[in-house]
């Protein structure tokens, strides 16, 4: 299970990272682009839920969690 954990955490801090590049071209009515941001969301969350995350990587779940606020900040626009 800790390989599938670090492959999901280092999945969702990619998909992060690409997120934060591309939500300022978001327009409102990109449906398209929504549903993929949702789905970046959703990854994310599985990654934050992990039982011990937050004790076992830190520094990682907190870059977790600021992606998964630009996520939500790039819906929001």
């Amino acid at each position: 299970m800790a390989l599938g954990a670090g492959l999901l955490i280092a999945l969702a801090l990619v998909i992060g990272t690409l997120l934060a590049r591309a939500s300022a071209q978001l327009q409102p009515d990109d449906a398209a682009e929504i549903e993929r941001i949702n789905g970046i969301i959703a990854k994310i969350d599985a990654a934050l839920a992990l039982p011990d995350i937050f004790a076992r990587e830190p520094a990682k779940a907190g870059q977790l969690s600021k992606a998964r606020s630009a996520a939500v900040e790039a819906l929001q626009r």
